[in-house]
């Protein structure tokens, strides 16, 4: 029989002695050692974790908050799901403010807690693009200071402007990433209790990596991303991280002078086509959009001919010249090509080589396509076309613009159906 093990031992560190001490020799702590067959009487009674099978485990009703926007709702899945933990990340003057300020409209009791620009300032803002008066605001650093304001109000929306600011503690002078996510983690925690949806908002630079952000996307439930694009007003929003739905969709917002709004620009699919220009649906997470190609073919007048592609992988374009060169006989390598896929986006979605190979068909014979007939499809080294994921989704988006699919299998098919049009 195993004898009972005799001494102390310290409750902090797990210091073992035989003689009790009232300061540990090992971590410093007072008061800190009990006999050891107390402590294992202590650490056997605790309660062990319950375990449930999957049958007995019940559903969650998700209930969501619908935005103001029904493209930014099917971006999130159906909307703001309630209790959830929201970081809205991005650069310095992208607008992160002002989409929070705007998106408390979606709620009954808002509370907006800045730590950065005064009252006033966010008030003048707030006027300015028209938020309802109902948003309640407040100035904290801390997360002592938000504790109370928490307990003390009935809120549904706890906005955090910006993590950067924030300290766990009053006395902390500077925020380092260990405080950020002391902060982060002890906030979670408190809101997760009262069931309080909440959007913190975080700065990063190019490189994602200043001041928090980075460190605590582990402790939230959605990731967004809002960036700057190549036109000056445009802002693309795009979802990194999300436990209730999809976490790679994407749209595209405008800066105005009455805040953020949808990007307006729509295609508009007609019978009439420009020679070189083609249209084709993109699939970014579970959002369709409808975009346009542009391909320039002109003759070079150097050694090297120039391969210039705008918002598609440039390995790509090479791949499906040489496949064209190749398979379709068309003398590629005297010729410059420009290549412009629209969105002010880096696409990676494969349906769009269709569009590519009848874009450059199109300006290497100097045909103009019909605008409302749709290419997509995946092209591979044998020149077949392959059907994409989402191919019925896609096709609803086509149908509902008022425009046709182009059933093609081969690019031999795309270069009949051009030459057809000549």
């Amino acid at each position: 029989m195993k004898k009972k093990e005799k001494g102390f031992i310290c409750t902090k560190c797990g210091y073992k002695d035989k003689y009790f001490h009232v300061v540990c020799p090992s971590c410093g702590a007072e008061d800190s050692m009990i006999e050891i067959e107390k402590y294992l009487e202590k650490k056997g009674s605790e309660n062990s974790p319950s375990i449930f099978l999957l049958s007995e485990i019940k559903e969650d009703n998700v209930l969501r908050y619908p935005t103001l926007w029904h493209e930014l709702d099917y971006v999130l899945g159906g909307g703001i799901v309630s209790g959830s933990v929201i970081l809205l990340a991005g650069p310095p003057g992208v607008g992160k403010s002002t989409l929070a300020l705007m998106l408390t409209d979606a709620f009954q009791s808002p509370m907006y807690v800045s730590g950065e620009e005064s009252l006033s300032q966010v008030g003048t803002r707030a006027r300015r693009i028209g938020v309802k008066n109902h948003v309640a605001f407040a100035f904290a650093t801390s997360f002592d200071e938000i504790q109370a304001i928490v307990n003390s109000r009935k809120i549904d929306l706890l906005v955090i402007d910006s993590l950067q600011v924030m300290r766990a503690q009053k006395n902390v002078s500077f925020v380092s990433h260990n405080e950020a996510r002391l902060f982060m983690s002890e906030l979670v925690s408190l809101v997760k209790k009262k069931n309080i949806t909440t959007l913190v908002l975080g700065h990063i630079t190019k490189e994602g990596a200043v001041a928090g952000p980075k460190t605590v996307e582990h402790l939230v439930d959605v990731v967004i991303y809002l960036a700057n694009t190549s036109r000056a007003a445009i802002r693309s929003l795009h979802v990194g991280k999300n436990r209730f739905g999809p976490s790679d969709g994407v749209m595209f917002m405008q800066m105005t002078g009455k805040g953020i709004v949808p990007l307006s620009e729509k295609v508009v699919l007609s019978e009439n086509g420009e020679v070189g220009q083609v249209y084709t649906v993109v699939m970014q997470g579970n959002t369709p959009s409808i975009i346009d190609v542009q391909v320039l073919v002109t003759p070079s007048y150097t050694n090297a001919p120039r391969r210039v592609v705008s918002g598609y992988p440039n390995d790509k374009l090479y791949l499906l010249l040489a496949v064209l060169e190749k398979k379709l006989g068309l003398k590629l390598y005297n010729k410059d090509v420009f290549v412009k896929v629209s969105g002010d986006y880096f696409w990676k979605d494969s349906g769009i080589d269709t569009a590519i190979v009848a874009g450059v068909l199109s300006a290497y014979y100097n045909v103009a396509l019909p605008g409302n007939v749709i290419w997509i499809g995946e092209v591979d080294l044998l020149g077949r076309i392959r059907v994409p994921d989402n191919a019925d989704v896609r096709r609803n988006v086509v149908a509902s613009a008022g425009g046709t699919v182009a059933d093609v299998c081969s690019i031999y098919e795309v270069k009949t159906f051009v030459q057809r049009w000549r």
